[in-house]
């Protein structure tokens, strides 16, 4: 049996399953696989928009971008 669980903002799904060994070790080399993939792809973009941003701000003569703690990005 394996469960799995998906969470975004307040919003949790769980699913469970019944599964050979064999489909337990794919499914978690595919998610592994899956979340490297994910977390790349969301790291660059992330990364994109937080630079687009700081230029725009440096165009329009705003103030720095500060996150939660008052800190500079």
């Amino acid at each position: 049996m394996i469960e799995i669980k998906f969470e975004l903002d307040r919003y949790t799904l769980t699913k469970t399953y019944k599964l050979s060994e064999e489909e337990v070790d794919q499914l978690e080399k595919n998610m592994e696989d899956y979340r490297k993939s994910f977390s790349q792809e969301f790291a660059t973009y992330f990364s994109g928009e937080i630079i687009k941003l700081d230029m725009l701000r440096e165009e329009c003569g705003l103030p720095s971008i500060l996150n939660r703690n008052g800190e500079e990005l």
